[in-house]
């Protein structure tokens, strides 16, 4: 008898010692780094342990959307893309996705959120790279509707070396007033607080 319960005794305080490990877990990925509202509110960005959101606007129909880059497996295995998606308020019904956001080279690019003619954009940027003698950029400046289709308000590319200067000052009026949600240049996950992997 002594033996069931001591047996008892020491399988509950494994369960509430793992319980307690699997709790402290989930609140330190849930836990604020920092938090920066911009323009009067029209956007809330929320860095946490693993993953970046943004509060906002993206339909244009008075309620917040959430805009979330998610870089926890791709922490673990590099080869994973960093789950980037615009979802309801409630956090359920994912309206847009890119699964193509990695640190692999074709995956590299940066997503910032911008305030343009009193309305909530995002965009996704492509820098000027040479890859193996070929350059490709661009830039896409764009809102989601409510039903996950990209709205774009203005699309910016180019292939040549001697069209860069051109490129970054037709850019540089968008950039110039954006926040940075994540970016993968380089190989590294960077966020407006921090490098999280360097090679």
């Amino acid at each position: 008898m002594k033996k069931n319960v001591t047996v008892c005794a020491l399988s509950v305080c494994l369960l509430l010692f793992s319980g307690c490990s699997l709790a402290g877990f989930a609140a330190s990925d849930d836990k604020v780094i920092s938090e920066t509202a911009a323009n009067d509110g029209a956007f809330v960005l929320t860095e946490y342990e693993n993953k970046v959101t943004c509060e906002c606007d993206l339909d244009k129909d008075g309620d917040n959307e959430i805009i979330t880059a998610d870089y926890s497996q791709t922490l673990k295995d590099h080869q994973l893309p960093i789950n980037m998606n615009v979802s309801e308020s409630d956090g359920e019904a994912i309206l847009w996705q890119d699964m193509s956001l990695g640190l692999v080279s074709m995956g590299e690019k940066s997503y910032y959120v911008t305030e343009l003619d009193g309305s909530v954009y995002l965009m996704e940027y492509h820098p000027p790279k040479d890859r193996q003698g070929l350059y490709d950029y661009s830039l896409k400046v764009f809102s989601i509707d409510k039903r996950g289709n990209e709205v774009i308000y203005v699309q910016i590319s180019g292939e040549g070396k001697e069209e860069v200067d051109e490129f970054n000052k037709q850019i540089a009026q968008y950039m110039d007033n954006a926040y940075l949600i994540i970016s993968t240049e380089d190989g590294n996950i960077m966020t407006s607080r921090l490098v999280l992997r360097e090679d």
